[in-house]
């Protein structure tokens, strides 16, 4: 007797799930490069995105990259803007990886490179004291210059984030984040349907030659600006520095708390084989009147100086460091950027007086 039952795929016909699924493909390709043209036609243009902490951790991963000759920079906007790297590689053979983060004291991420077994290349570390003070003894809780969500980013990073090598890494994050309009943060569905309902576009990203901080727009191509402007920007700075220095909390140990901390963190560096350099940038006009009065080099420069390891230099000890146009009393000019560069770069070749001995060792070739 033949049984009355059969396979369902038998009645069924065969779904062709490869051509479901390349339909599906092309659908989905068709919409996204559909909303892609729209904004272009719209005049919305992809402009490289501020630092945030998922860019530099990528950066952050590419640091443990060259071993031993990695040189690796830290610091707030001075060693962004003020530090030529092209300028150092073409005298030390040797490419940085910059790890700096405007606005923020650099201690967290030196913290992570000396928890960090692997690292054992040579930190240069740009080391203000407003911004470090600020950070290790606040009273202010809303004054945060911690780098520690961008040292998180890179710690929380996936294991499949982790097998990717850095350089595919990094590459990929730029091609999806800096290559697609509709992936500015404008533009999303969310906040674009926000606009829509009221008969509005999206606002614009702002042309990436700018950085723009509470109000104040700093120019990133040469820092040409008029001279009202300028006047601005360095009346931002002053109150700044004058807003960090009343949320530091005024203790008599905290120098020497901020000694022993930097010290233990250069030890452990120096211990794998690796070096440390903090700098001091210049500074200039009621910026640097500010800062001799409330952290006068003799008591607190000097005093890290002797009190922790690693190698100290300071703009004016220097002539070859010093005497340089500050138009914003913070930061150099277009000239006196690479100038100071090369300065900076001959004395780690060569060594400080006290040390007498080559700090960078040059290679051969660009890395």
């Amino acid at each position: 007797m033949l049984s009355s039952t059969s396979s369902s795929s038998d009645r069924l016909p065969a779904l062709q799930y490869r051509k479901i699924w390349l339909l599906s493909l092309a659908l989905s390709l068709l919409l996204l490069g559909g909303w892609e043209c729209f904004w272009r036609l719209k005049g919305y243009h992809r402009m490289p995105p501020s630092q945030d902490p998922r860019d530099w951790a990528i950066l952050r991963k590419a640091a443990l990259r060259d071993g031993n000759k990695a040189v690796v920079l830290l610091g707030t906007s001075r060693m962004i803007l003020d530090f030529d790297t092209d300028t150092f590689t073409g005298a030390t053979g040797i490419r940085p990886v910059q790890l700096a983060i405007e606005g923020k004291s650099p201690l967290a991420v030196l913290a992570n490179l000396a928890d960090d077994h692997n690292f054992d290349g040579t930190v240069i570390c740009d080391f203000h004291e407003v911004f470090v003070y600020v950070t290790e003894g606040t009273r202010n809780s809303r004054m945060n210059l911690s780098s520690q969500d961008f040292v998180k980013a890179y710690t929380d990073r996936s294991f499949l984030t982790d097998l990717l090598p850095a350089r595919v890494d990094e590459y990929s994050h730029k091609f999806f984040t800096q290559t697609f309009v509709f992936q500015i943060p404008e533009l999303r569905p969310t906040n674009a349907i926000h606009y829509f309902v009221r008969g509005q576009l999206p606002p614009k990203p702002q042309d990436a030659g700018t950085i723009t901080r509470d109000g104040v727009t700093i120019s990133l191509a040469g820092r040409q600006l008029t001279g009202e402007e300028l006047e601005k920007l360095r009346q931002h700075f002053e109150e700044l520095t004058e807003s960090c220095i009343k949320s530091t909390t005024t203790s008599n140990s905290l120098r020497a708390d901020v000694a022993t901390y930097v010290d233990g963190l250069v030890r452990r560096i120096q211990s794998r084989g690796g070096k440390v350099v903090f700098v001091c940038f210049p500074m200039g006009g009621k910026l640097w009147e500010i800062n001799e009065r409330s952290y006068p080099k003799k008591d607190y420069w000097d005093f890290l100086a002797s009190h922790a390891a690693g190698t100290w230099i300071h703009f004016s000890d220097y002539p070859s460091l010093s005497g340089y146009n500050l138009p914003d009393w913070s930061h150099l000019d277009a000239g006196g950027r690479l100038r100071f560069t090369k300065a900076l770069t001959d004395i780690l070749i060569k060594g400080t007086p006290s040390e007498t001995k080559s700090i960078i060792a040059t290679s051969s070739a660009p890395s």
